[in-house]
């Protein structure tokens, strides 16, 4: 169950916002092949914004997009505080991506490597794609202030890495 005024009232920039359409079938397909209750990764840019990336590209949005029943959303805080400097900084960054294609080469490559059970193996590890997938973009941005959830590379990272990282909290 979401609470969202929970979340409007805990919400600061940097924050990770991961999410599930409930009732999505590539929500559903997503989550099933990464493991994880979760299949989209989000960051908040402040003001009630959002930078994300969907089908269509790297985007901004309101916040509330994800607050319309038919999501699951968890809010997740890298467990040091982001100074404003820093949070400015890891803003600025992922702006830079609006616009930008989605990697629909590196999701299919992603999800092939997860089938094999190679998601993790340093020798299979390529970028395969101009575009960029939801939690590299969020991944990237935190890399922009030296922060890493995982011994990975941005582009091989999933929703379930920031869920699991010991370097973020749940907020709500």
């Amino acid at each position: 169950m979401n609470n969202f005024n929970v979340i409007r009232s805990n919400i600061q920039t940097g924050d990770i916002l991961l999410t599930r359409g409930i009732y999505s079938p590539i929500s559903e397909v997503i989550a099933g092949i990464t493991r994880s209750y979760w299949s989209h990764t989000v960051l908040y840019i402040g003001n009630n914004k959002i930078i994300e990336s969907v089908y269509s590209g790297v985007k901004i949005n309101p916040l509330d997009v994800y607050f319309t029943g038919e999501n699951a959303v968890g809010l997740y805080r890298y467990i040091n505080a982001l100074t404003p400097e820093r949070q400015a900084i890891l803003v600025k960054f992922a702006r830079k991506y609006a616009g930008l294609e989605y990697g629909w080469l590196q999701l299919m490559w992603q999800l092939i490597l997860r089938l094999v059970g190679k998601n993790e193996d340093k020798d299979w590890n390529l970028d395969v794609s101009p575009g960029m997938i939801c939690s590299e973009l969020v991944a990237r941005s935190y890399e922009s202030v030296g922060i890493k959830f995982k011994n990975l590379p941005s582009y091989q990272m999933e929703p379930v890495d920031f869920d699991e990282s010991p370097f973020t909290v749940r907020i709500a």
